[in-house]
């Protein structure tokens, strides 16, 4: 099929002039730290978008995460020359090619494990997240990236439909610890967004690929230094990708796409998100009540009781480890004929 930088780009020729024909002779902006802003997202938020009128006319546009993306695109377009456009189409043909959404992990195996430090400088263990539900795993390129940019801020929208199905989540870039800090503060994300100095994960879940020498310049001229960015000389990146793992360290769903400019919808993976039974309930019994094994552990009890409403208690950090053992005891104790 072909890709999304080439059907966004024909939709714009057709709708611009109805012919196809060369839609710019000049970029429309040329300052480099513009472009940069807009990649990085103005004003912390999304890149700026460029409304036509076909968008216009639907009052619901966009509909969907892709139809974002593909605005991001086109924004992109209009604000870069022909030349710069047909850059970024073979760039895009150089990683489809590959196929490396191919050779990637797939459900259903064994999630690599990993222990990766966040945007608070606490170490994040696969293993250890897996002890409070699923895990939903995000791989994406970097803050420089205006498509990541998205998608993390959709993530976080969806956060809390996450955290009340049981799950976490945590997002895995290359980026040097700093970089990630920025993106994480800068967008008030509130889950683990990780640095994988040297792609070390990312090459474990076989998504790592290298940017072609002879496109590097165009990086650099668009304000993109992935070495710079990533602390290596490299020019590595991973395919983005989305994992979700279960509490056995199961890859059970995963969406990764040849084409960078396709990522998975956020109802995608909620609906993907293995079920489980919800710790509200048993946790407000009274066989629970009775089963905790200390006066502090109780209190504990008492404080939170009132406000689970079905969330994901384990992924609540004031929590002692000694609460939590005694959560999972009770939790996975067999029903009994009056429970």
């Amino acid at each position: 099929r072909n890709s999304v930088a080439t059907i966004v780009l024909e939709n714009r020729m057709i709708r611009d002039n109805g012919l196809g024909e060369s839609i710019t002779e000049e970029p429309l902006r040329k300052d480099g730290d513009e472009l940069n802003s807009f990649r990085q997202g103005e004003d912390g938020g999304q890149p700026t978008r460029r409304r036509s009128s076909a968008m216009e006319e639907d009052e619901c546009y966009p509909k969907t995460q892709q139809d974002e993306l593909n605005e991001i695109l086109e924004s992109f377009y209009a604000m870069v020359s022909d030349d710069n456009i047909r850059e970024y189409q073979r760039y895009v043909e150089s990683v489809s090619d590959r196929k490396i959404a191919e050779g990637a992990v797939q459900p259903i195996s064994k999630a690599p494990d990993f222990e990766l430090v966040d945007q608070d400088e606490d170490i994040v263990r696969l293993s250890e997240l897996l002890q409070d539900g699923p895990v939903v795993c995000v791989f994406y390129r970097g803050s420089w990236c205006p498509h990541c940019n998205a998608v993390i801020m959709n993530l976080q929208r969806v956060l809390e439909k996450i955290k009340d199905k049981g799950a976490s989540l945590v997002a895995i870039s290359p980026m040097l610890p700093d970089g990630t800090h920025y993106l994480a503060t800068k967008r008030s994300l509130n889950f683990p967004v990780c640095s994988d100095v040297g792609n070390v994960v990312a090459r474990k879940f076989r998504l790592t690929f290298e940017i072609l020498p002879d496109l590097r310049e165009t990086f650099l001229k668009w304000g993109d230094d992935i070495p710079l960015h990533n602390g290596d000389d490299s020019w590595e990146i991973p395919l983005p990708a989305t994992y979700i793992i279960d509490t056995n360290g199961d890859v059970v769903w995963s969406f990764v796409d040849n084409d960078p400019g396709v990522r998975a919808e956020p109802e995608d993976i909620l609906a993907a998100i293995p079920q489980r039974d919800d710790f509200s309930a048993k946790l407000k019994s009274d066989e629970f009540s009775a089963d905790m094994k200390s006066d502090s552990d109780s209190l504990e009890f008492e404080r939170c009781k009132g406000t689970c409403k079905g969330k994901n208690f384990f992924n609540r950090r004031h929590l002692s480890s000694t609460f939590k053992k005694n959560v999972k005891k009770v939790f996975g104790k067999k029903k009994t004929a009056t429970s």
